[in-house]
């Protein structure tokens, strides 16, 4: 659908690269969670917040994974 088209203006890749391997302790991602979920996450949280695309994709996308996935200390 439109989402799939959406999601070239952003680099999967590297998201779900920040998501799985950038050492991230306030992040606590499900054990189960999928790259698809992940991407999903990260890109409603920058679409929410359009002013702020110009921003960097990774410090975007580690502040969306810590709302969404924050660990529990």
């Amino acid at each position: 659908g439109a989402g799939s088209a959406h999601l070239g203006g952003y680099c999967v890749g590297l998201v779900i690269g920040v998501a799985r391997y950038a050492y991230e302790p306030s992040i606590c991602l499900p054990r189960d969670v999928t790259d698809q979920q992940i991407v999903r996450v990260v890109i409603q949280y920058i679409d929410s917040q359009p002013a702020r695309l110009q921003e960097d994709m990774v410090l975007l996308a580690k502040e969306a994974l810590r709302k969404t996935w924050p660990c529990q200390r």
